[in-house]
């Protein structure tokens, strides 16, 4: 009965560890990249067409 009980502790650390992994890859890969290409964000001059 020990080694059943051992078993299942293991089974759910490793669910819980692969949870919490599997959403800080999640939130780490749907954060969005900002690309401003010729471009700068701050500058209100880039926005003026030439």
């Amino acid at each position: 009965m020990k080694i059943l009980r051992a078993i299942l502790l293991a089974l759910l650390a490793s669910f819980v560890f692969g949870l919490g992994v599997g959403t800080w890859l999640r939130v780490q890969m749907e954060t969005p990249e900002r690309y401003f290409i010729g471009a700068n964000p701050e500058s209100s001059e880039a926005a003026r067409p030439a």
